[in-house]
């Protein structure tokens, strides 16, 4: 209400690129850093700019930050989300759904979504080694993002049955 998660998502930029970068100068492995956009910043103007900017400022590519919105942000005004996160991909940053299939799930908007990673909820985790359903809905999204060419990754796996399972089906 206050209008300060500006100035906490900006910092929050920032400490993931410093973190990012002094990380990645010990790890050549490390291949990117995740980082949430509230609302209000895919709202906001000059965001795709300011991103840009602090990225420039600390020499990091695009390709090393994924963004990650979760379904209720996208559904607030699907037009303008889509065109701004198109124009975020199109600069090379990675798109991700965190917490999918938890919202609203209408997967219409799947189809418009410039995206690079689908974050399966821990919800559909938890129970997954034996829960059939579980089995079934994490199937039927590893092979929806298969066939759309986007990477799934599962939240919350905390066993090696969890863990066998969602490799099995090409999750990871």
């Amino acid at each position: 209400d206050t209008g300060q998660i500006i100035d906490i998502d900006r910092l929050m930029m920032q400490r993931a690129c410093s973190f990012f970068k002094r990380i990645r100068n010990g790890n050549k492995q490390l291949k990117s850093i995740s980082v949430n956009l509230s609302a209000v910043d895919l709202s906001s103007d000059g965001l795709r700019d300011r991103l840009l900017k602090t990225i420039d400022s600390f020499g990091i590519d695009p390709g090393n930050i994924e963004f990650e919105i979760t379904e209720r942000l996208i559904i607030k005004d699907i037009k303008s989300t889509v065109k701004l996160l198109k124009s975020l991909r199109d600069e090379g940053f990675g798109i991700s759904i965190d917490d999918f299939g938890t919202g609203y799930s209408s997967l219409s908007y799947l189809t418009k979504l410039p995206l690079s990673t689908i974050k399966i909820d821990r919800s559909f985790v938890v129970d997954i080694a034996d829960d059939r359903n579980a089995q079934s809905v994490a199937r039927l999204i590893v092979n929806m993002a298969r066939e759309m060419d986007v990477q799934v990754i599962a939240e919350g796996v905390e066993t090696k049955e969890q863990l066998e399972f969602l490799r099995h089906i090409g999750c990871y």
